[in-house]
């Protein structure tokens, strides 16, 4: 969930969730499937991203797990890159690129989604572009 592996992750989510989407069981009875669950493993992945970020108590068990020392180095460093990442972090530039980050997270979701859509199809009866390939 770091800054610099979110995007990727957030963009394979999106195509678990677009192919997932597609099975005939959630197409029938739920047509609105794809936003409502968007939205709610977004919310999700925000509110853990930021509570990372800012070092809040209640993730603490997570961050022992993770490299680092606290869980915004975590995110600013992915265990790899070596900013100094102390909260508050002092650097207008560096928390503006941050704030940017964390804007595009809905873009990277939405990626992924409409890619699993062209992938695997919107519906049942649709193959997409893998159904070409059979």
């Amino acid at each position: 969930m770091s800054l610099l592996l979110s995007p990727l992750f957030l963009y394979l989510l999106g195509m678990g969730l677009a192919r997932l989407s597609k099975a005939r069981r959630v197409w029938r009875k739920h047509s609105r499937f794809v936003p409502y669950m968007g939205a709610l493993l977004l919310v999700g992945y925000f509110l853990l991203a930021i509570s990372l970020f800012v070092d809040l108590d209640w993730v603490q068990g997570l961050v022992a797990r993770l490299p680092g020392e606290t869980g915004t180095e975590w995110m600013v460093n992915s265990g790899f890159i070596g900013f100094d990442a102390t909260w508050p972090i002092e650097d207008q530039r560096v928390m503006f690129a941050i704030i940017a980050v964390f804007a595009s997270f809905p873009f990277w979701f939405y990626l992924g989604v409409m890619s699993g859509f062209w992938l695997f199809g919107r519906s049942p009866r649709q193959t997409g572009i893998l159904g070409l390939l059979r």
